[in-house]
C-alpha cells in the first residue's frame, strides 16, 4: 500500500504531497501502518494504490489473483476469470462500493 497527503485544490488538480510512504504487509497493511507510525491519522492520508493478493480455492489447488486497487474508481487484474468473485469479496470488506442504482441519486450526485 502506498499513502501520501495529497489533496485536490480549488481548480480540481492534485496537489502533490511532501512525502510518501509504502507499506508492505501479507495481512494487513492498514493495521501495520497504525502500529508504526501511530500520529499519522488514516482519516487525513489518501491511499495512493494498494496492491492485494486474492487466493481463490479452484478444486484441490489455490489460485492467485493480484489486485491493485487505485482510489477512486480504478481497480485492475490480469486474470478477469474470477473477476464476479473478487468484486463481490472486495464489496463484502468495504474496498469496492456499487454504485447507486437509482436515477435520482446518480442525479443528485
Amino acid at each position: 500500500m502506498r499513502i501520501d497527503e495529497a489533496q485536490p485544490t480549488t481548480t480540481g488538480r492534485l496537489r502533490r504531497s511532501p512525502w510518501l510512504m509504502t507499506l508492505r504487509d501479507s495481512d494487513n497493511a492498514l493495521r501495520r501502518l497504525s502500529e508504526i507510525a501511530s500520529d499519522i491519522d488514516i482519516a487525513d492520508v489518501r491511499i495512493v494504490h494498494a496492491k492485494i493478493d486474492v487466493t481463490i480455492e479452484v478444486g484441490d489447488s489455490e489460485i492467485v489473483v493480484p489486485v491493485t486497487v487505485r482510489p477512486p474508481r480504478m481497480l485492475s487484474m490480469r486474470d478477469h476469470s474470477h473477476e464476479r468473485l473478487i468484486l463481490d469479496m472486495l464489496e463484502e470488506n468495504d474496498i469496492r462500493r456499487t454504485g447507486r442504482s437509482d436515477p435520482l441519486a446518480v442525479a443528485a450526485e
